[in-house]
C-alpha cells in the first residue's frame, strides 16, 4: 500500500527557520520515509535551542456537520539533540539547563522513519472522512 505523508509548513521566527523536506512524495508500507529537516539561524546572539527532533504522525479524522473526531494511530519521533545526548552542529558552548547557542547559518538533519508493513494508505473522502500522516519538525 502506499501513502503520502505531508510535511507541515515550516516553522518560522525572526531568528529561526525550521524546513521539513521529504525525498518523495509516495511511501510504500514496510518501507522507510527518507527526508531532512534544515534548521536555519539568522542569528548567533541571544538564541538558545533545546531539543531538536522530527515526528512521524499518523491521523484518522471522520466528520459531519455534527460530529468530528481525530484518532492518532501511529506516532514516531526521532531526537537529534537533547538532554541525555550530545549537542548538534547547530549549537555551540556549554548546555544551560538544556538549553545551547545557536550558530549561526543551516544545519540539515537527515531522518529516515522505518514503515510499519500495515501501514494503511492515506486517503480523503470528500470532507467526511480522511487518513494522513504528518511530518513534523
Amino acid at each position: 500500500m502506499a501513502f503520502n505523508p505531508i510535511p507541515t509548513t515550516p516553522g518560522k521566527s525572526s531568528k529561526l527557520k525550521v524546513n521539513v523536506l521529504l525525498d518523495s512524495t509516495i511511501y510504500v508500507a514496510g518501507g522507510n520515509l527518507h527526508g531532512r529537516m534544515e534548521l536555519v539561524s539568522s542569528s548567533n546572539k541571544s538564541l538558545r535551542l533545546g531539543e531538536i527532533a522530527v515526528e512521524l504522525n499518523g491521523f484518522e479524522e471522520v466528520s459531519d456537520k455534527d460530529y468530528a473526531r481525530s484518532q492518532a494511530f501511529l506516532a514516531a519521533r526521532i531526537v537529534f539533540q537533547g538532554d541525555r545526548m550530545p549537542p548538534s552542529n547547530a549549537v555551540r558552548g556549554p548546555a544551560d539547563n538544556g538549553y545551547w547557542q545557536a550558530n549561526k547559518g543551516k544545519t540539515t538533519f537527515p531522518f529516515a522513519f522505518r514503515l510499519p508493513v500495515d501501514a494503511p494508505s492515506s486517503y480523503s473522502f470528500q470532507s467526511l472522512a480522511s487518513l494522513r500522516y504528518v511530518v513534523t519538525g
